[in-house]
Formats: structure tokens, sequence, C-alpha cells
């Protein structure tokens, strides 16, 4: 999945992103990245983790 066209449209839904264990680290630190940025709406890029099984919001 890209965020490409999340992140471009003029009126953008929601995306969750929920990234393999193995890239979680790495993953949430793009995702703070985006979220810092002045021109991104609250909640466009939302980000799911989990261990083992149970899901963390």
């Amino acid at each position: 999945m890209s965020l490409a066209p999340t992140i471009q449209c003029d009126d953008p839904g929601p995306a969750v992103i929920k990234p393999a264990h193995q890239t979680a680290l790495i993953t949430a630190e793009i995702i703070k990245c985006l979220t810092e940025v002045d021109q991104s709406p609250n909640g466009v890029v939302n980000l799911v983790s989990e261990q083992g099984h149970e899901v963390l919001y």
C-alpha cells in the first residue's frame, strides 16, 4: 500500500498502517514525522502495532 495518494489528496480519508513486526520501529518513526508536518490533518495517517497476538492502539 502506498500513502502517497492519501497524503496528496485535497480531502484525504484516513489511512491505517499495520507494519510487520520486523519493521515496526522504523514505520513508527516515519509515521511520527508525517504527523509533525503542519499541513497534515489530524487522523489522516494512523498506526496500529502489535505484540504477539495482542493489538495495541
